[in-house]
């Protein structure tokens, strides 16, 4: 398993995944798809977020997100699954969840990681053998790349001035712990966890930037939550999260 550069910055990226109930099939017919990604793009226009990358499974779906405030993803998250919540309880007349959790979201720590995300977010149904090549599923943003259909300033954000940018859309993506459908949606990698404070062992926890950067090693490498990362680095709670709250004044 390769690793993601120890260059953690804060983030207004995030890799949002959301699956149906009880690993159901709740996008299972084309209209559902179509209304899933429907109501994504309306929802993130009325909360400024913009949609980079998506890619609607049956049972899942992954979204690749700008949002310059969490509380905005929250509140849009909220009403997409809301949303799509009564729509399909009303076509399969049925009451009750439809999504397993509210949603899961991983921040993305770099450029490179941002662009290994697209990929990896294109990939599902070659990996799902739905299809032998991304360009050929419907229901993912991969072809609105390669058409440059998509808002130019995705593009800006993801690849700057680099012309060749469509060389890099395709190819093979660098095996990370991206969330999926596989490994209970987010399960813990303790031998990862492990390995991850052995390296940073007798580090200097009383330093802001080794602690932020530390803490955004251990979620993204392992998906530590933040009480294991509290305990291996001995600092309380309200230390902790002042910490974190001061560092995402950073730049992305």
């Amino acid at each position: 398993m390769s690793r993601i550069s120890r260059k953690c910055l804060d983030t207004i990226y995030y890799h949002v995944m959301t699956q149906g109930i009880n690993k159901e099939n709740i996008f299972e017919k084309k209209y559902m798809k179509t209304k899933y990604i429907r109501l994504f793009f309306e929802k993130s226009k009325i909360n400024g977020i913009s949609i980079i990358a998506y890619c609607i499974m049956d049972n899942h779906a992954h979204i690749l997100v700008k949002s310059m405030e969490s509380t905005k993803l929250s509140k849009m998250m909220s009403q997409v699954n809301s949303a799509y919540g009564k729509f399909y309880n009303s076509k399969k007349d049925r009451t009750g969840y439809v999504f397993r959790d509210r949603y899961r979201a991983e921040p993305i720590i770099n450029n490179s990681h941002l662009k290994n995300c697209i990929k990896y977010i294109h990939e599902n149904p070659v990996k799902a053998k739905i299809v032998s090549k991304c360009g050929d599923y419907e229901f993912s943003s991969h072809n609105s790349f390669i058409t440059n259909s998509v808002d130019s300033r995705i593009i800006f954000y993801v690849y700057g001035d680099d012309i060749d940018y469509l060389d890099k859309i395709s190819g093979e993506y660098e095996e990370c712990n991206f969330i999926d459908a596989f490994n209970e949606f987010g399960e813990i990698f303790k031998e990862d966890f492990e390995q991850i404070c052995e390296e940073y062992k007798g580090i200097n926890f009383k330093n802001e930037e080794n602690v932020f950067k530390v803490s955004r090693e251990l979620k993204i490498r392992s998906r530590a939550n933040d009480n294991m990362i509290m305990d291996f680095m001995g600092i309380k709670r309200a230390t902790y999260y002042n910490i974190l709250k001061r560092q995402r004044n950073l730049d992305f």
